[in-house]
């Protein structure tokens, strides 16, 4: 009985100082054409120990491990201070037949498993993609495709998950329709645009990706007037997506200028920048003109005439309210006269004795008596 205890109690020990079990390192999934590595460790080897890989196998033979080729590659070294003997295998261009266990085995009979659960397709398009224009009141479908087996998830901004169904993406009913790999935009506006990306669930870096942009549209007054010798201030509004940058193209210079300030809209940040120009003491007439522009679009600009008037242009007001209450004045002496002089002729033709040319009530004259 002790010689028994004894060799079993000589055998655990020589295990347990051997410590030949080997560890696998490496996920379970995978993205579909990588080329994944899974690493075989063995410690408190000795340098005569080899390592061979297996894949499916019921045995696992030296004579039928995995060989270097067009599919794998593999890299074994003995590591004397550490006592180890390492392999790694690379599984080159993985596809989905290469799911399954993978066992690392030694000349000691030390062996150990390891099982890729998963081989997932990547997103094979997106159209559109890159950048595209939305149209304001029109519709648009984003397609991704992937493999039917696949879930697709649908971002904005790369912050926003969109869910199946309506998603909204506006202060006010403004909304994209997911179902699987179709995004549809209707009835499309500024909120709807910004960045897309579609992507099969749980591989982030393997994404598809479409911006969404919008044209420019610039709010300015035709023109300014400013009193000369002042100092003149215009101002250009800009909207799109993404913002737009606005520069300023001034009369005698070449190259164009930035404002002398510019601000966001604080209730419309995302979309809106307006540039202030101030000009110092404006002499002349002239043309200033409003840039603005994103990365997507050719620039949209506006002309700005700045019109100036003379120091003494106040007087103009004051002269022809003068002119006119002068015009005024002489229609309304000239009115009263002449209906002075109507009244005169009437108290005339009462106080005259003739009425057409006769004598008024004078009876006429007795002829004289010849015989007298």
């Amino acid at each position: 009985m002790k010689l028994i205890f004894l060799i079993l109690f000589t055998s655990i020990t020589e295990v347990v100082s051997q410590g030949r079990g080997c560890i696998i390192d490496g996920d379970t999934s995978f993205p579909e054409g990588t080329n994944p590595t899974l690493t075989c460790v063995c410690p408190n080897s000795d340098a005569t120990d080899k390592l061979w890989w297996c894949f499916t196998e019921a045995g696992c033979e030296q004579t039928e491990g995995l060989e270097v080729g067009a599919h794998y590659n593999i890299e074994s070294d003995y590591q004397a201070t550490e006592r180890e003997t390492k392999s790694v295998l690379t599984i080159k261009n993985i596809a989905i037949e290469d799911k399954g266990e993978y066992t690392c085995r030694s000349t000691t009979g030390n062996s150990f498993s390891h099982t890729i659960t998963s081989v997932y397709a990547d997103v094979s398009t997106l159209d559109p993609e890159g950048d595209a224009q939305l149209e304001y009141g029109e519709d648009l479908t984003l397609t991704c495709t992937s493999d039917p087996s696949n879930t697709i998830e649908w971002t904005k901004d790369e912050k926003t998950v969109l869910d199946q169904g309506d998603n909204p993406v506006g202060v006010d009913d403004d909304v994209v329709n997911v179902k699987g790999g179709i995004l549809k935009i209707k009835d499309a506006n500024i909120n709807h645009a910004g960045l897309y990306q579609c992507n099969v669930a749980k591989n982030s870096e393997r994404k598809r990706s479409v911006e969404l942009w919008t044209k420019i549209d610039v709010k300015a007054d035709l023109s300014v007037k400013v009193t000369e010798g002042k100092d003149a201030e215009i101002k250009c509004v800009a909207r799109s997506y993404p913002q737009p940058k606005v520069t300023w193209r001034v009369p005698g210079q070449n190259q164009t200028i930035e404002g002398t300030k510019g601000n966001t809209d604080d209730d419309d940040d995302t979309y809106t920048y307006t540039s202030t120009l101030q000009i110092m003491d404006v002499t002349q007439r002239q043309y200033y003109t409003c840039i603005a522009s994103h990365q997507f679009t050719n620039s949209t600009e506006t002309d700005i005439l700045l019109r100036v008037r003379g120091k003494l242009a106040w007087l103009w007001p004051f002269l022809i309210i003068l002119g006119i209450s002068i015009i005024l004045a002489a229609i309304f002496v000239t009115l009263h006269f002449k209906e002075g002089r109507d009244g005169d002729e009437e108290e005339d033709e009462e106080e005259s004795p003739m009425i057409s040319g006769k004598p008024k009530n004078i009876p006429a004259a007795t002829p004289a008596d010849p015989d007298a």
